[in-house]
């Protein structure tokens, strides 16, 4: 993906993901990814590997670049964060399996399973990400998958899944009252 390169820290965090054995790609996300990052924007990268790094491991590399990590999160997907310091951002690092990460491809594109809210978020995110280290040219292929047109399938089972949400709760009623759902 074209666009400028990536941060310094970015690809200093990469390397030394890249150097665990399991580790099959490391992608950098979000808006530093699309060159919309501001002075505010963390560093979104996303860790692939068989396993996710064992907790201690993520916390010594946090320490290798002076940095506080809060390790372990899982609220969305198993993650860790690494607060802003004066003279960088914030990082969010996020860890997938590539089984997993092609299993949401393939409910998405492939069998057009529809969700409510986030049918295409994951598939956004990695076609829109940018790779850091790519072991063997996995994400590379991963791209290639996700790179394809919006499906007609998709488009029909998000309507179907989200439209009686919309319409028939009394969230949707709401929604469509033009009264505020605060």
């Amino acid at each position: 993906m074209a666009g400028p390169p990536p941060p310094p820290l970015a690809t200093a965090v990469a390397a030394r993901f890249a150097a665990l054995p399991a580790v099959e790609a490391v992608a950098l996300g979000g808006s530093t990814a699309a060159g919309a990052a501001d002075v505010d924007s963390d560093l979104d990268l996303y860790v692939y590997a068989r396993e996710a790094p064992p907790l201690a491991v993520r916390a010594a590399i946090a320490q290798a670049f002076g940095r506080p990590a809060q390790v372990g999160h899982t609220f969305f997907e198993p993650g860790d964060e690494w607060p802003a310091t004066a003279d960088q951002p914030a990082v969010d690092l996020m860890y997938r399996t590539p089984a997993w990460i092609e299993e949401q491809l393939h409910r998405t594109l492939t069998r057009h399973e529809a969700f409510v809210e986030c049918s295409t978020c994951l598939w956004q995110n990695v076609r829109g990400s940018r790779p850091l280290f790519d072991r063997d040219g996995w994400h590379t292929r991963l791209q290639q998958f996700a790179a394809q047109p919006y499906p007609e399938g998709l488009r029909r089972a998000i309507v179907a899944k989200n439209h009686p949400l919309l319409r028939e709760t009394s969230f949707g009623s709401l929604a469509h009252s033009g009264k505020s759902v605060r």
